[in-house]
């Protein structure tokens, strides 16, 4: 069972992918989750002209791209978007080799703020890290009934402040999702492999999830996934500031911790409930 916390988000989600059925992936994981999202594709958007901060954050995927990842205009854009405390999640296994070829890693590192490593087919399955909002999580990719989308994963290496999130399965640990927040305010989920190519659409949810808790979490408890009728979880005040109160009525049986985690996704505190 998992829950998050958030303000409702309204998420503007833009498929940079090119192939406008991806979408489909996306928007059946919101029609899973306590939040709102409105998908466009990037070839179909004045750019320069959108407001980024109207929305609560920014969902970018990138699909099979590795050879015209952004333009200049997104460049520009995004950087001042982040710069000014924007949140992103962005889901792209060719941005990094990308902004290698194209000479432009200089903007990778100060805006993605991540080295790209290296890109690897032999990536074939994630996980969370201990005490991070991912802890938990794990999942394959191999786009099972999905876009053939999945087949060169890249390697990150945080740089500055920020954290890794998510590591691949593989010798050596490598890093497959990093984590960064700005004194400007800004958050930054940055998966660098395709969201739509986890082959559980289950997991395929919790990391979207997640990924929008650690941007946007701040409010509500939010129920994720289904819990039986007999158990509820709620949260008093509600939204609430610096103090909260959680109940969890009519339990049953079994083991429940609850876990708090603060706007970098690092886990502060465990509680067992009595």
């Amino acid at each position: 069972i998992i829950y998050w916390a958030s303000h409702e988000p309204e998420v503007l989600i833009i498929n940079d992918s090119g192939r406008p059925d991806v979408s489909l992936w996306y928007s059946n994981s919101f029609d899973n989750l306590p939040a709102i999202g409105g998908i466009l594709n990037r070839i179909d958007i004045d750019f320069e002209s959108l407001d980024l901060s109207e929305f609560s954050s920014v969902l970018w995927f990138t699909g099979p791209d590795y050879d015209d990842v952004f333009d200049e205009t997104d460049t520009t854009v995004l950087g001042e978007y982040l710069s000014g405390g924007g949140k992103l999640i962005l889901s792209s296994q060719g941005a990094g080799p990308f902004c290698d070829d194209a000479g432009i890693s200089g903007w990778h590192e100060t805006y993605l703020h991540s080295e790209w490593v290296d890109s690897d087919s032999n990536l074939t399955s994630f996980y969370g890290l201990p005490g991070t909002i991912f802890e938990g999580i794990a999942g394959a990719l191999g786009c099972a009934g999905g876009p053939e989308e999945f087949d060169r994963p890249s390697i990150l290496n945080p740089i500055g402040t920020a954290v890794p999130l998510m590591n691949y399965d593989a010798v050596g640990s490598p890093i497959s999702a990093i984590g960064h927040y700005s004194e400007a305010g800004s958050k930054l989920v940055y998966l660098s492999f395709p969201l739509e190519a986890i082959s559980s659409s289950w997991v395929r949810d919790s990391v979207i999830a997640q990924s929008l808790a650690y941007v946007d979490g701040a409010g509500f408890i939010a129920e994720y996934s289904k819990l039986p009728d007999s158990q509820g979880l709620y949260a008093f005040p509600n939204p609430f500031n610096s103090a909260v109160t959680i109940s969890i009525r009519d339990y049953v049986s079994g083991e429940i911790k609850i876990q708090i985690f603060d706007i970098m996704g690092k886990a502060i505190t465990a509680i067992t409930p009595s």
